[in-house]
């Protein structure tokens, strides 16, 4: 089998040389000697810098669609294959790359949690309490109203019967 070395980590977004670039889309990987150039994150979430040297923007991250690199205000174009890199890269220029995905991803990850939320307040819920707010309701089971004229109306206050079950339960009702 073949042993490969990395000589050194690629940043997460750098420029890299015209002929490096070549390297990591043909054989997957720079070149030694290569000198990738990191870009810096600013306040947005863009990576930004200034190019050294005519190249490409590689992106050590997933490929999705959501990346989107331009160099002195113009798009790049993005270079065939399941490596994110960006080609066309002119030496002094300006190079700010940006992905679209990171809204659109944190609103699913906050959807999945709310709804993981919401299904273990339900699994937590006492099993008699939806049934309990159903009777209150209708004026038929404990915390009733006893009927429509209220618990002292002129049927009188409720009236609780308890009874003895077994092994010294005790069964509490309301009669009406």
């Amino acid at each position: 089998g073949l042993l490969f070395r990395v000589g050194q980590p690629l940043p997460p977004v750098a420029i890299v040389a015209t002929d490096a670039a070549a390297n990591l889309l043909d054989r997957g990987g720079l070149p030694e000697g290569a000198d990738p150039q990191p870009l810096s994150r600013n306040a947005q979430g863009d990576f930004v810098g200034r190019a050294r040297t005519d190249g490409s923007v590689v992106i050590a991250d997933a490929d999705d669609d959501g990346w989107d690199a331009s160099s002195a205000g113009e798009s790049l174009s993005r270079s065939p294959g399941d490596r994110v890199v960006f080609s066309g890269v002119e030496a002094g220029n300006a190079v700010v790359v940006t992905h679209d995905g990171g809204q659109t991803r944190r609103g699913e990850v906050t959807g999945q949690i709310l709804a993981l939320l919401l299904v273990i307040s339900l699994a937590l819920r006492p099993p008699g309490f939806a049934r309990r707010r159903d009777d209150a309701a209708d004026g038929d089971g404990p915390g009733g109203s006893g009927g429509p004229d209220g618990p002292d109306g002129p049927g009188g206050p409720d009236e609780l019967t308890e009874q003895h079950l077994s092994d010294g339960l005790w069964s509490t009702q309301v009669a009406g």
